[in-house]
């Protein structure tokens, strides 16, 4: 399992080009622009848990719908994913899961970054817990999101 997060680290690292990260008091600074602050004038309310889990215990918001679910395959470095539809924008996504990850005792890799604007994904998000990793890649447009991990 180790190998396979090395592996899957360093492949989705040379895929997005990796290129540092922005740090605040040691953690990882906040993607979206709504970072964890929760409703603003003229922005929608935060998404809420829903009490349910995705891959290796996400929460899951309100209203995620699984679209897809694939299990890992290690013997040809594939990480299990499930896709996710949902009636949200990419910021309010990337708040939630900010928000929420580190509740259940993840923590944020500063490898997390926001994608170039010519990207299909506006968001990638790492996350720790243990011995598991978990990315977050959320879609440019909103409307879903991608759990892949192991």
């Amino acid at each position: 399992m180790a190998r396979t997060m090395a592996v899957g680290c360093c492949l989705v690292g040379l895929l997005v080009g990796l290129a540092g990260c922005s740090e605040r008091d040691g953690q990882p600074a906040p993607l979206s622009p709504s970072g964890e602050t929760g409703q603003r004038d003229g922005q929608p309310a935060p998404l809420s848990p829903s009490g349910e889990t995705g891959l290796l215990g996400a929460p899951l918001p309100v209203g995620a719908v699984l679209i897809e679910r694939l299990p890992g395959r290690p013997a040809r470095l594939h990480d299990a994913r499930e896709s996710y539809r949902i009636t949200a924008s990419a910021d309010e996504i990337a708040a939630f899961f900010e928000r929420e990850m580190p509740k259940g005792g993840w923590s944020r890799d500063g490898a997390s970054q926001k994608m170039p604007t010519d990207w299909r994904t506006k968001f990638i998000l790492f996350f720790t817990k243990r011995n598991a990793m978990l990315g977050v890649l959320i879609d440019r447009d909103g409307g879903s999101f991608l759990l892949m991990g192991s």
